[in-house]
């Protein structure tokens, strides 16, 4: 394989093409090979001069496509398109490349992108949609620990009597800590038990949408599990070690 070279005549029919072509056209010796590609002006004779790996030049909805790549002046298509790697100031290299560009066209005004542009076009939905996502999920997770937090006070307040006695009996302060926490903790676990298989459900349906994706491993619902868990101890231990802090003979002589 060689690349193309746009000075010489001969490459106007010269090809490059990927593997997946190669499949699509079923050429068992393709290097060399001649094949017809149709055009407006009738079918065009081009001779295979490069194999390329498989690439993605479309996002990942799609599968990997045959593409065909020729040199600027083959007769197939009458658009040029020049692929540059930039850095630096943008607006100066444009002014360059547009420079550039007027040397070889004076009638027509260069047209640009830029490849992070297009990405973000490909994948518009997904990120309005996990932008749509974490708002909802941040304010229900805070308004669950408002009420939690409320569920939590009303608790502590009910068994202040059940506490004072057991710290005199001897109970330690993370013995009690554990006590208040648990019944909040097994409830947190249940509805994660609950919600696992239709979250797994869901995000798979999703998935499904794109044909080259990840897998859904047992590692995201753990963490998030334990996530759970973590905002429940953080969000109830103000009430929790209030009372675990407090004087049982004040409690009970209340009592």
């Amino acid at each position: 394989m060689r690349a193309l070279h746009s000075n010489q005549g001969n490459d106007s029919t010269k090809i490059i093409i990927n593997q997946t072509a190669i499949k699509a056209l079923q050429l068992e010796n393709p290097l060399g090979a001649l094949i017809q590609i149709r055009t407006r002006d009738g079918l065009f004779n081009a001779k295979i001069a490069g194999i390329i790996e498989d690439f993605h030049f479309q996002s990942l909805h799609e599968e990997i496509a045959p593409i065909i790549i020729g040199a600027w002046n083959n007769p197939v298509q009458s658009i040029d398109y020049f692929t540059l790697k930039v850095s630096g100031d943008m607006q100066q290299v444009i002014n360059s490349a547009d420079e550039v560009h007027s040397k070889f066209d004076e009638n027509t005004p260069m047209e640009f992108h830029f490849l992070s542009d297009q990405l973000d076009i490909f994948y518009e939905k997904e990120a309005r949609a996990g932008m749509i996502f974490k708002m909802g999920a941040g304010l229900s997770i805070f308004v669950a620990c408002m009420g939690l937090f409320g569920l939590a006070s009303f608790t502590v307040q009910k068994r202040q009597k059940e506490l004072g006695v057991r710290k005199i009996l001897g109970a330690g302060r993370v013995n009690l800590f554990l006590l208040l926490t648990s019944s909040f903790t097994k409830q947190i676990l249940l509805a994660f038990v609950i919600a696992s298989p239709m979250a797994y459900v869901l995000m798979s349906g999703w998935l499904d949408v794109f044909q080259y994706r990840i897998s859904i491993g047992a590692g995201v619902f753990l963490a998030a599990g334990i996530a759970a868990v973590v905002i429940t101890i953080i969000t109830i231990s103000y009430h929790a070690l209030s009372a675990i802090r407090s004087n049982p003979v004040d409690t009970l002589r209340s009592e």
